[in-house]
């Protein structure tokens, strides 16, 4: 029996593994997503935050099935504290007296402020008197 010897794999140059490793790991950052998916524009103003609205509705207090805040017709004004806006916001609120206005509610918009206050781990609202 004759033996035979088989030449052994090329032995790979050096940098080219290093090279190879480092062009898989610049696709697999690529590939992985950064801090969720992109949005285009500007943050959402911190009065309309749901958070913010759901507390400004509990300071009104009142009946919530005859006062609601209207999103769209919040207005965030800056303060000159970075920290602090002011919400101007129209409370809507319906008024049922059949003596006065018959089978349809009256419906009205009062106007209220509340301070805000931005924190590290949330907002703190004060109403503005």
């Amino acid at each position: 029996m004759r033996m035979v010897r088989v030449p052994a794999a090329a032995p790979m140059r050096r940098g080219v593994g290093a090279r190879m490793a480092s062009l898989l790991l610049a696709m697999l950052a690529a590939a992985m997503p950064m801090g969720g998916p992109a949005r285009a524009g500007a943050p959402t103003p911190i009065c309309k935050l749901p958070g913010v609205i759901e507390r400004m509705t509990a300071e009104l207090g009142g009946n919530p099935y005859y006062t609601r805040l209207d999103p769209r017709l919040i207005l965030e004004t800056p303060l000159p504290d970075p920290r602090l806006v002011r919400c101007t916001v129209c409370a809507d609120i319906l008024l049922y007296d059949t003596a006065r206005f018959g089978d349809a509610p009256l419906g009205r918009c009062e106007p209220r402020s509340f301070t805000v206050r931005a924190l590290r781990n949330g907002f703190v609202l004060d109403p503005s008197r």
